[in-house]
């Protein structure tokens, strides 16, 4: 784990990192780490725990690095439509990954628009 952490921490870390990404299913990871990885590499959050996907602060992390990574919420956050106008205000195109609820939702559509 604290070789993880170490390189979580290096610059150059980048979409290509897969060793890193992969330490989220191998190394049961704990809160901490997790949101070291995905606030680096949002997309990250598709290989993490389903715990973790539902964790708020956990997907916050990782929409703040990359609004697309919604697209591994669960359900129950991309219904919530504090995440998902994170997500948008990061990534426009994040809103196809919002319940259909929160897509038609006034505040949201004048976000992306």
């Amino acid at each position: 784990k604290e070789v993880v952490m170490a390189a979580i921490s290096c610059e150059g870390l980048n979409d290509y990192s897969y060793c890193i990404k992969y330490a989220l299913n191998e190394f049961n990871p704990s809160k901490e780490m997790v949101i070291a990885i995905v606030s680096k590499l949002g997309d990250a959050l598709e290989h993490a725990s389903d715990k973790f996907k539902a964790d708020k602060e956990v997907v916050i992390a990782a929409i703040s690095n990359d609004g697309s990574a919604l697209e591994y919420a669960s359900d129950e956050l991309k219904a919530d439509k504090d995440v998902v106008m994170a997500a948008v205000k990061y990534d426009g195109k994040a809103l196809q990954y919002a319940s259909e609820e929160v897509q038609n939702d006034p505040d949201i559509l004048g976000l992306k628009g």
